[in-house]
């Protein structure tokens, strides 16, 4: 480290490596929100900030642990489909999007993880069992991911479907 008394202490932030605040400055000075998504291991948390003179502003957020408490969602809440549904959860209270920039139906919709599960269970059931065994123990076989993120996804888009 430095010394004298010519030495810059770098912001604690960005000491830190958490901030980055030149591309912060270039999201500040564009005027547009900007969609924060922070997810761990076990659950996702989506929102869209908008950033103001005395701090950023959240405008809307949603959680996945509310896709369980509200929609009935019986799978991991950090996988991708989880992480695709709070993100519609998100939107859907915040902001109009576009069809042209959403992924694959078949990859946000798990069919990925179901093949990987019906594959895994016929070669090795020790395996499958350790690696589904919250899905299993939530009562959803992995098998039938898609499915079920289809009615979950029809429960959040029927809440903000808009009335005649």
């Amino acid at each position: 480290m430095a010394r004298g008394p010519r030495y810059n202490v770098p912001f604690r932030r960005r000491r830190e490596g958490k901030t980055d605040y030149r591309l912060r400055l270039r999201l500040v000075r564009s005027g547009l929100p900007r969609l924060v998504v922070r997810g761990s291991l076990r659950n996702m948390l989506v929102q869209v900030v908008e950033a103001d003179i005395v701090g950023d502003r959240v405008v809307a957020s949603a959680h996945s642990r509310e896709l369980v408490r509200d929609y009935g969602w019986r799978g991991p809440c950090g996988n991708l489909p989880a992480a695709y549904l709070t993100g519609l959860l998100c939107g859907y209270k915040a902001l109009a999007h576009g069809e042209e920039i959403l992924p694959d139906e078949d990859r946000i919709s798990g069919r990925h993880i179901a093949e990987y599960a019906a594959k895994l269970s016929a070669e090795d059931k020790e395996a499958y069992a350790r690696m589904f065994s919250q899905y299993l123990a939530n009562g959803l076989p992995p098998e039938e991911l898609p499915k079920h993120f289809l009615l979950v996804k029809e429960k959040i888009s029927e809440k903000f479907k808009p009335e005649k």
